[in-house]
């Protein structure tokens, strides 16, 4: 179910960001955490393996480089418990203005320009194929 929903990509990111506040427990244990994740957290990290997620900006703290913090996936689920502890509005709220913003729009339309114009280099002619 994982693979079909991340094959959507980004269209899904709307329907996951609807149950982010879902209290409800989930059977999936987070060992990095050491607690039982809730369905809320589970669309958080789904959101995020979909399209990464700028931590600072959507829960107001910056974690460890990898170079420093070894041990830290650096990925969302390192800021559940910060997200947890403010009821997850805070963060609900600051994922929604970020995710609408015009700045990722932007931003993704660079992207995709950058790779139709990566495209249209023919194969013999590119440095990293």
């Amino acid at each position: 179910m994982l693979k079909n929903l991340l094959s959507y990509g980004t269209d899904s990111i709307p329907s996951l960001m609807t149950h982010f506040c879902d209290k409800r427990k989930s059977s999936i244990y987070s060992d990095f955490q050491d607690f039982q994740l809730n369905r809320g957290e589970i669309a958080i990290i789904m959101a995020d393996l979909i399209e990464g997620m700028p931590y600072f900006l959507v829960t107001g703290i910056q974690n460890c480089l990898l170079t420093f913090c070894p041990n830290s996936k650096n990925n969302i689920e390192s800021y559940l418990s910060a997200i947890r502890r403010d009821d997850g509005e805070s963060f609900n709220r600051k994922y929604d203005e970020w995710f609408n913003s015009k700045e990722l729009k932007k931003e993704k339309e660079k992207l995709n320009f950058r790779n139709e114009f990566w495209n249209l280099i023919p194969k013999e002619m590119k440095i990293n194929p």
